[in-house]
Order: structure tokens, then sequence, then C-alpha cells
């Protein structure tokens, strides 16, 4: 701060201070908030000054202000950056650059799939970077908050590469695309920079329980940790060319073979760009506008209300821009939506479509679409995409119950407010953005089970993109079933195996209360239903003509689903 005022304080540097804008590096956007706030309460009285942020959570239109003119032409313009500015953004009139040294990194492990956003020192090469960005066309000034001490010892040479810190399972699978006779673990560690082996072997482990590579040698591989004789299923061969990571590509193919494709392919798309949902000035009024959204198709689904609202864009007359005076503008304006954003969403995903359509899929035929306002079979298909990325909910504590009242199926909200456990058993948070966040006017998600996108860990882990799903769901599109007779309970493996047991370390299997003789229906209904799955992927055109109900056992198997899953519609 107190850099800041003397850089602005004509006269009281010497040499004097240059016309030109300020740009300082701070590490995220919570404190990108905090420090506008502080300027503009201590210099806003005594100097004219144009304050703007800029990091990755703002709109294109938002970020575009760092590059304007201030409206005064006397007044001073500070930018507060995260490192978004580093290199990807030039902003031609800076002139001082001011460096925190600070950096908030996404890290990913490989064992739990958490997120994590923490905060540290930035490397040499970003400092370097940083630096580069004062007098793009004048001479300019680096300010360092801090010294050669702490540049040597504490600010490591570079970045880790991004194969340390991002999750590996499209790697894998372009790596046994591209060379199926090596294995994806050989493959990767002659790269120059290697992940570490044991990213690699969870990738894969990851990929054997959504059904994408099986061991060559033996047809029950879900507890073999060989990756030599690794091979793609025809579900992977087809993910491995969908620009979009695995779980969600699974979540278009079974989309496909269900009729429920148009509300998944908006959700895949949506997973993949910034929220639909925005509203700078009142956070507030844009998660109720999604709330809204979500509650015309059954409630209690941020993936859902990402449905509704593209389709409201889509569907609007005209074209109306952002500020327009009608048409997709004033759908926007109404439903809290982002234009660019909107368009975005659109753009990957007609590119989702092509690539579907050119794996043979033909996401325009009717039976695509058959069953598209059958909001239980989507959540089923997001369950399948997203598993075990599934919590449970519960007023107390203890984890779930087998009862089919989740989000919009009945069930009732919990006073004191919910109990959020993740499958590896940790209790966890509703991200305040999400339609099942509990907030001041409703108390959160009702007992039941809860689908997510992911798991962020900052002040605390927040589970983010939820979907209510019946129990129904979980059993027929989670992991591995087993049955207990003499407990008379269902077992549903949180590790995704095929055997039922636990493959991915610290998970805990979700248990449902049924009798015997249900239990093994479900079993034999679930085995039924992943060859008929398996078939759908390894002959799209067939499916594309008729359907998964185009043969007599497919018939069979739809009426069964659609009585489990009949929808709120």
């Amino acid at each position: 701060m107190r850099t800041i005022c003397t850089i602005c304080a004509k006269g009281e540097t010497e040499p004097p201070p240059c016309e030109g804008a300020i740009l300082v590096f701070l590490p995220g956007a919570a404190e990108i908030a905090e420090a506008e706030k502080a300027l503009l309460k201590r210099l806003g009285g005594d100097h004219e000054m144009y304050v703007v942020p800029l990091h990755g959570q703002l709109t294109p239109k938002e970020q575009q202000r760092a590059f304007a003119k201030p409206p005064d032409r006397d007044a001073r313009k500070i930018v507060l950056a995260t490192n978004v500015a580093e290199t990807s953004l030039t902003i031609p009139d800076v002139v001082y650059v001011v460096d925190s040294g600070r950096v908030k990194r996404l890290t990913h492990d490989p064992t739990t799939h958490l997120a994590a956003l923490t905060e540290g020192r930035c490397s040499r090469a970003s400092a370097a970077q940083r630096r580069g960005r004062a007098g793009r066309v004048k001479p300019g000034v680096c300010v360092r908050l801090y010294d050669r001490d702490v540049a040597s010892n504490e600010m490591p040479e570079t970045d880790l590469p991004e194969m340390h810190t991002v999750p590996l399972e499209s790697l894998v699978m372009a790596a046994m695309a591209s060379r199926p006779e090596t294995s994806p673990e050989a493959f990767l560690a002659s790269a120059l920079d290697p992940p570490p082996s044991a990213a690699v072997r969870a990738a894969i482990a990851r990929l054997r329980s959504i059904g994408a590579v099986v061991n060559a040698a033996s047809t029950d591989d879900a507890l073999s940790d060989n990756t030599n004789s690794l091979t793609l299923t025809p579900l992977g061969f087809h993910l491995s060319h969908l620009p979009v990571e695995p779980r969600l590509g699974k979540m278009l193919v079974y989309a496909v073979a269900l009729g429920c494709l148009p509300a998944v392919l908006t959700a895949a798309a949506a997973m993949s760009c910034k929220p639909m949902f925005h509203d700078a000035a009142d956070k507030a009024a844009a998660t109720r506008a999604k709330r809204d959204a979500s509650d015309k198709r059954g409630g209690a689904s941020d993936h859902l209300a990402a449905a509704e609202g593209f389709d409201a864009w889509r569907d609007a007359a005209g074209g109306g821009g952002g500020g327009g005076g009608g048409g997709r503008g004033a759908v926007c304006r109404e439903m809290k939506l982002s234009y660019s954003t909107m368009h975005e969403i659109h753009q990957v995903r007609n590119q989702l479509k092509e690539r579907l359509a050119e794996s043979g899929f033909r996401p325009d035929a009717p039976a695509a679409s058959a069953h598209a306002s059958n909001d239980d079979l989507v959540r089923a298909v997001l369950v399948a995409g997203l598993f075990p990325n599934v919590a449970r909910v519960a007023g107390g504590g203890g984890g779930g119950g087998g009862g089919r009242g989740s989000g919009g199926r009945g069930g009732k909200r919990q006073g004191n407010g919910p109990r959020v456990v993740n499958s590896r058993g940790v209790e966890v948070t509703i991200h305040p953005s999400s339609v099942n966040a509990s907030s001041a006017e409703l108390p959160g998600p009702r007992e039941g089970y809860y689908a997510y996108q992911e798991e962020v860990e900052t002040s605390r882990v927040f589970l983010r993109e939820t979907t209510a799903a019946p129990s129904e769901a979980i059993l027929l599109f989670g992991g591995g079933l087993s049955v207990d007779h003499a407990a008379s309970t269902v077992t549903v493996s949180a590790g995704g195996g095929g055997d039922g047991s636990n493959s991915t370390g610290g998970n805990k299997p979700f248990v449902f209360a049924a009798k015997p003789e249900t239990g093994v229906l479900f079993k034999l209904l679930r085995s039924e239903l992943d060859r008929q799955l398996a078939a759908a992927a390894a002959d799209p055109e067939a499916l594309a003509t008729r359907g998964l109900g185009g043969t007599d056992a497919g018939e069979r198997l739809m009426e069964v689903l659609l009585k489990l899953l009949p929808g709120t519609r």
C-alpha cells in the first residue's frame, strides 16, 4: 500500500513519477478485492485514480476494463492482477509493476482427487515475467516487495511442469491411443519432466473404474496392478477422441445410449467453461437465479440449472447482444447469465456434438433425445460419469441411507444444518455458489446423495457443481455391487471396481438396506445394463439408428429403467 501511495504522490519521488498505469501482482481474487477496498478507502479522497481488478474469475467484458483508458484522463490506472497478467495478457500503458512475489497454485492429489488452492512464493521465472510487464512502450520500473535472500532461498527456479499438477487420465489415454504397444507408464516416463509414477498409476486406476481401459491379459482386472498389457475398451477409444476429460466423455456416450443427450451435452460443456450464472454486483442474485432455473428441471441440480439456462438463451428470439434491448440479451439479464460464457458454452457444445458424430454416435438422431425431459435419467448419467464423486447428506451423524428422498424427489430439509460427507468419509461443505448450499434463506441440501464435479480445498473442502441423485442411480451407475444376505444390505463400491471391492484407497462404500432378493435383482439388472452399454459403445452406428431400446433385450431394459427413474416432469 505504501509503495502505491509513493508512486501516486506527485513530487514525492525522485525522479518524479512518469505517467502510466500501475500493475500490482497479488496472489488471488480475495486479496485483490481486499486491496481494492483498502485503496479506495485510503487514496480515494486525495488522488485521482482508476482501480481495476484482473483475474480469471471475471468475464471477458470485465477483464477488458484493465485495457481501457480511465474515464478521467488525469486519473492514474491501478490494475490489481493475479498471475493471469504474467504472460497471457499485456497491458500496454503499464509503467510501474509492484510484485508481491506471491501466487496461488491449484494442485491435484492423484490419490484423493482433491484439488487444493495453495498460496506460496512464485518462481524466479515468474518474477522475471512480471518484471517484463513494466515499460512495454516506455521506460518502466519494477518494485519487488521481497529481498534478494527471499528470491534466492525461498523461490524455486521454475514452476512445476503441468504434468505434475493436473489429473493425468486424458494424457494416459492419449499415450495409449498413440502408442498402444507401450505401457503408458513407460511412455510417460520418457518425458523431459516425467510425472510421478504413483500419479500415473492412480490415473490408470481411475480409467479402469470408468471402464475405459482393461488388462488385455485378463477380463477381470479390477485388482490388477499390471500396466504393461493395458488396452483401451471401445468406450475408452471414443473417450480418447473427445475434447473433454474422460468422465465427462463417458457421460456423453451414456446419454446418447439412454436418450437424454441434450441436457448432459450442455452440462458437460458448462463444466468445461466459466460459471454461466454471474452477477459481479450481486452474487446472491446470481445464485437465486440459478436456483430458479434448477427448480424448473426438478430442483437441486447445478447441472440441470445450466441446461435450463442454456435452453432459454438458445431459444430466445434474435441476437439481442449483452446490452441489447431484447432476445438473448434480455434472457441474460433476467436469468443472470454471462453473455460471453453462453457463447463459449455454445461453441464447446457444438464441438462435442461434432466429435460424437465423427465417432458414429449421431447426436442429432431422435433416439439420442427420446427421453430428454426425464431429469432422473440425466441425474443417473451424471452419476455414471462423476462417480465416485458422490457425497452423502444426513441431518446429524452418519452417512446416507437407502431412501429415495434426495434432491427434488421429496425428502426433508434439516433445520440444524445437514452434514455432508464425501466418499472418503470426510466432512465437506457444498460451495456457496451451488443451488444445494446452505444459506440464510435455505437450510441446505436434503438428505440423500449428491454427485459433484470436483472437490476444492481453500479455507475448507468445498464441493463444486452438485446434483441430487436418487439411490437407484447409485445402485445402477456407481461402483460394483455386492449383496449381504445375512445383513440384508447392498454395498456399492466407491472405487468403481467391477467386483464390488473398494479398489480406490481410502474410499468408503455406499451401503443400502434392502431385502436380499431386491439386492440380487439390482445386481442382475446392473449386469445387463453394463452389457448393453458396452455393446452400444462398441457399435455406435447401430445405436444411432435404433437406440438402446432397439432390441428386445434393450427395450425391456429401458422399460425397467424408466420405471425406476421416471423423472419429475
